[in-house]
Order: C-alpha cells, then sequence, then structure tokens
C-alpha cells in the first residue's frame, strides 16, 4: 500500500522524506521487521519502542512512525512524527485493512463483572442464528471458528 494512503486521518506533526513509497506491511515489534515495512515505536509502561528504531531499520523499515524525532536521521529512511503514535497505529491497521469494522455489526460488554460470561452467551446466539461472529475477551478470541488463546485484555490494533 501506498505511504501517503495508509496515513490517511493520521495526525501527522512533521513527516520527512517520500509519502509516496510503497508499504508492504506494519509492524510495532522490531523483531518482525522485513523488507519496505513500517515500524511504529510505542511508548509502553516496560519499553520505548524509539529505542529499536535503529534495529527496525538494520532489519528493512522503510518508514518509522514515532513521537519523539530521532537525533540522527538515516538516508533513504522516511520519518512520520505523531503526537500519539498508539492512535496512529489504530487508524493505520484500518486503513491498511480497509476499514473492517465498516463491514461488521459490533457489540461492546462494559462493566465490572460478568462481560466474559455475556460475550460467550451472545457468540452462541448469534452462531446458533447462523451469524459468522467473532469474539474478543480477557480467556480466548474466536475468529469464526478459530480459537485463539488471548495474551492481553485487549488485543492490540494489529491483531484485531
Amino acid at each position: 500500500m501506498i505511504l501517503n494512503k495508509l496515513l490517511h486521518n493520521v495526525d501527522i506533526v512533521k513527516s520527512i522524506g517520500d509519502l509516496n513509497i510503497n508499504i508492504e506491511k506494519i509492524h510495532f515489534d522490531s523483531r518482525k521487521i522485513n523488507n519496505n515495512d513500517l515500524f511504529v515505536a510505542l511508548i509502553g509502561v516496560e519499553e520505548d519502542g524509539h529505542e529499536y528504531i535503529n534495529k527496525a531499520i538494520f532489519s528493512g523499515a522503510k518508514v518509522i512512525l514515532c513521537v519523539k524525532k530521532p537525533k540522527e536521521l538515516i538516508e533513504n529512511i522516511v520519518y512520520v512524527i505523531s503526537d500519539n503514535s498508539h492512535k496512529a497505529l489504530a487508524v493505520l491497521s484500518s486503513n491498511y485493512y480497509d476499514h473492517p469494522s465498516r463491514k461488521l455489526k459490533l457489540i461492546g460488554v462494559t462493566g465490572t463483572n460478568g462481560k466474559t460470561s455475556v460475550v460467550n452467551l451472545l457468540h452462541q446466539l448469534f452462531t446458533l442464528l447462523n451469524y459468522k461472529c467473532g469474539l474478543i475477551s480477557t480467556i480466548e478470541n474466536i475468529n469464526v471458528n478459530q480459537k485463539i488463546i488471548s495474551t492481553h485484555t485487549t488485543p492490540n490494533p494489529l491483531q484485531i
């Protein structure tokens, strides 16, 4: 996908480099980067993705989306600076996968207790009514018939 199209609706503070290049994939884990990928430097509780920018570039990233502009810019690398890389990752993911949430009916369950039970009951109900449905919970995620054990309370935007 062309980077300029991928960045649609991403809040950009500044960009450095050619935004008309092709991007293969988006990652926020530098260990998953391949040639022509976009690396999103996320600031987490324990890790700061900005510390992995050089590793991502060495692995083939052509675009770096970050909050803090690196002190040293590498030639032929595109840098996109945003105020919020977590929000940017969500928008990038939606653009990359052609806005899947626009094609789905979504139900969110909130509250202190019973969310997983309610979500499982709804999933069973809609499955019995012959709807193709998925489920996201703290125990497991289901994509139609594929079960994936949950590792986090909420999956990251790329997984969703």
